[in-house]
Formats: C-alpha cells, sequence, structure tokens
C-alpha cells in the first residue's frame, strides 16, 4: 500500500482498494495463484481490518461466501502481510508459512485451522487484537457485528465512494479523542479537515454577503420585500447544483481517462463549451426563458446519475484520444442546460428587481465556492451518485424557487 501509512489524507479517493478492484485482481489470478496485500501497521488498527473486509466482500461479489481457507495474514512490528490464494490453502502452504515466521520472528495472525497460542508469540503486543479481529472478519455471520460495533469505520468501499482511508464514525468522535491520548492532533493527519474548511468558508461567505449591505456605499436593497427570500435561494440553488454535478462527473470519469487530469481537463471543457452555448441560446430562444427549463436540467442531472453506471466498461477498449473525444461528447448536452438557469435568472431579476443583481451574484458565486466542499463531505457519507442526484434535485428546487419568486416581483 505504498511506502507511507495509508491512513493519511481520509478524504483523498483511492480506486486500487474498492470492492470493484479486488474482483478485477482476484479474476485476474490463474489457479493456486497468489494475491499479496502488504501494509505498515498504523495503530489503533483499522486499515488492515478494511483491507480483510474488502477482500472477502469482493470473493462474495465473485461468488465465494467463505474465504476461510483461503486467507493467510502475517504480522511483523511494523508491517503486515494478507495471502489470498485462488484455492483452499493446502497443508504445504502451511508449513512455508509457519517455517518463514519461525525462522524470521514473524508473528501469524491468521491462516485456516490457526489457534489463540501460535498468534503474538515473537512481537508481543498487550492483547491478542489482530487474531482476534481476524477471525470474526473471515467468518460471515460474524463480519457485520464486528464492522457494526468498530469503533472506527471499517466497512468495505466502493467505487461510488473510494475513500479507503477515511475511518471515522461521527458518534464515536469522543471515544476516538480519548484512545488517542486525548490529542486532536490525530484528526488532522487524518485528514477530518473538510467540515473545519467548511464552516471557514461559509463564514468567509456570511460575511462577503452581508457586510456590504450596511456599509453605506449604496442603498440597502429591500431584504424584506416581497419575493427576496425565493430569489436568493434559486440563486444559492442553481450555484450548489451546477458544482455537485461538475465534481461528481469528474470523479466518475477518473477510472474511465485512468488519470485525474485527463478527466478533470475533459469534463470541465465539455461542461464549460456546453454552458457557454446554453447561456447564449437562452437568450435567443423563448423557449428557453421559462421556468419548465429547470425540469429539463433537473431530469438531465437524473437520468446521467442511472446511465453513468457501467459507462466505463462501454469505452475500456477504446484509445485515449477516443475516450476524451467520447467523454467530451457525452457531457456537452448536460452543460448546454446547465448553462441556462443562472443567465436565465439573471435577465428576469434585471427586469424586476435590478437593485438584487449585486447580491443575486454574491449569492450564487458563494455558494459555487461553499459546493465543491459539500460534494465531497456528502460522498464521504452516501456516496457521489446520490451527491449527483442532489444536484439534480436542486435544480428541481429551483424550478420551485422561480415558480414561487414570479408570482412576486420577479
Amino acid at each position: 500500500m505504498g511506502s507511507l501509512p495509508g491512513a493519511s489524507f481520509g478524504f483523498a479517493e483511492d480506486h486500487r482498494f474498492t470492492v470493484e478492484a479486488f474482483r478485477v485482481y482476484l479474476d485476474h489470478l490463474k489457479p493456486g495463484g497468489f494475491l499479496s496485500l502488504n501494509l505498515y501497521i498504523v495503530p489503533p488498527p483499522r486499515t488492515e481490518f478494511r483491507l480483510l473486509a474488502t477482500l472477502a466482500a469482493a470473493a462474495e461479489r465473485s461468488g465465494l461466501p467463505d474465504v476461510s481457507s483461503r486467507i493467510a495474514a502475517i504480522r511483523s512490528w511494523d508491517t503486515l502481510t494478507v495471502l489470498y490464494k485462488n484455492g483452499d490453502l493446502t497443508e504445504m502452504d502451511l508449513d512455508r508459512i509457519r517455517t518463514f515466521c519461525g525462522e524470521r520472528r514473524f508473528d501469524t495472525v491468521y491462516y485456516p485451522g490457526i489457534t489463540a497460542g501460535e498468534s503474538n508469540v515473537f512481537v508481543k503486543m498487550r492483547g491478542n487484537e489482530y487474531f482476534e479481529a481476524f477471525q470474526r472478519l473471515i467468518q460471515p455471520a460474524e463480519r457485520d457485528r464486528f464492522l457494526e460495533h468498530s469503533l472506527f469505520d471499517v466497512r468495505p468501499v466502493h467505487d461510488d465512494s473510494p475513500f479507503f482511508n477515511y475511518y471515522l464514525k461521527i458518534g464515536n468522535i469522543g471515544d476516538i479523542y480519548r484512545i488517542m491520548g486525548g490529542k486532536w492532533q490525530y484528526f488532522f493527519e487524518e485528514g477530518y479537515l473538510l467540515p473545519i474548511l467548511f464552516g471557514q468558508v461559509l463564514v468567509i461567505s456570511v460575511i462577503l454577503i452581508v457586510v456590504p449591505l450596511f456599509s453605506g456605499w449604496r442603498p440597502v436593497p429591500p431584504i424584506a420585500g416581497r419575493g427576496t427570500l425565493p430569489v436568493l435561494s434559486y440563486f444559492a440553488a442553481i450555484g450548489l447544483a451546477y458544482l455537485f454535478v461538475e465534481v461528481v462527473i469528474v470523479q466518475k470519469m477518473v477510472l474511465v481517462m485512468e488519470h485525474p487530469a485527463y478527466a478533470a481537463g475533459t469534463v470541465i471543457a465539455s461542461v464549460l463549451a456546453g454552458s457557454g452555448a446554453g447561456s447564449y441560446a437562452s437568450q435567443r430562444m423563448e423557449w428557453m426563458r421559462k421556468p419548465r427549463t429547470l425540469l429539463i436540467v433537473g431530469g438531465f442531472g437524473a437520468l446521467y446519475a442511472v446511465a453513468l453506471s457501467g459507462f466505463d466498461l462501454l469505452l475500456a477498449d477504446l484509445s485515449i484520444q477516443a475516450r476524451i473525444v467520447a467523454v467530451f461528447l457525452l457531457f456537452l448536452p448536460l452543460g448546454f442546460f446547465m448553462g441556462i438557469p443562472l443567465p436565465l435568472g439573471m435577465s428576469l431579476l434585471q427586469k424586476s428587481n435590478p437593485e438584487l443583481v449585486p447580491w443575486a451574484w454574491a449569492v450564487n458565486g458563494c455558494f459555487s465556492v461553499l459546493s465543491p466542499i459539500l460534494a465531497v463531505m456528502l460522498a464521504l457519507a452516501v456516496g457521489y451518485s446520490l451527491v449527483l442526484l442532489t444536484g439534480a434535485g436542486l435544480y428541481f428546487a429551483g424550478y420551485l424557487f422561480m415558480r414561487q419568486a414570479r408570482n412576486s416581483p420577479f
């Protein structure tokens, strides 16, 4: 798992250790072949537990409900190795493992038929936590209870939420704080900074939106006027929605494009080009200047949320140049309709209540800055597909806000 402890940067995506990735690894094993997983031990234990749970989940999805006869694990004072065999471990395999550990003073953690006395022999720990945890994780009947009651979130991760190194259970923050010696440094090292970053950006956004209203530089707009709240809610909703959608489709295309830079460059270029064309067209086509355009955007977002699953398989055999062209064209229609709501709202507001235009720009801009941070926070909890559906839902909410506002001076 690399030369550095895998527990750093909990909000960093890592598609190498998802259930879908492990299914690919297992499918490529020849009969009798081994998959070797090596990692540094970073107490308290959590990475190794998630690794084993993910491996077991991948095997189950490949049609193998019981992996107890195929797995072995050994550890030194700072590393742990898990072996998975495509087939049952033989007595010869077990003899080689035991001999290796005895000659080099490694401790056996798990193999078929291991007893507690055969573990925690050379590098002694206070308890035999690894042996006990592996015994429970290996058994399907015990695994769910172990994952539910674990101090950390060590459930298997999937491509839809590939945050392998994110282990925080919100309800266990107090217990985690105590077990880490009463130090908050652990939370920073693990990458649990997104809520703090979000709070900072939110405070700055509120200041930037509210303070100018009382600066005396210009007349204060009628903040309590009829329709002001739905107007500003509309611009907040479309600011959140735009980046929700864009962040998710960039992430979804990382596997397709094989590199984040290719995915980001292609998707952002496609969405911006489409948005520019949609903005231009909306000022010249009457049917686009209707609230129902928001329903079309939301519908497109929901459609893409469903259709993107499995899309990587359709492009897997194409050259990278062909994939770039295909991905660019794929998101161009979505970008076209995403480019309509902002100029549509601004043009209507300019005609009905021009005093609110600067404030609407500020609200939209600030929520656009908050949106990527919030999108990742939601993805950590519910996965990217639901974030994309949330973005579509925000466009539907924008439609309702516009309809409500148009009953006022909007």
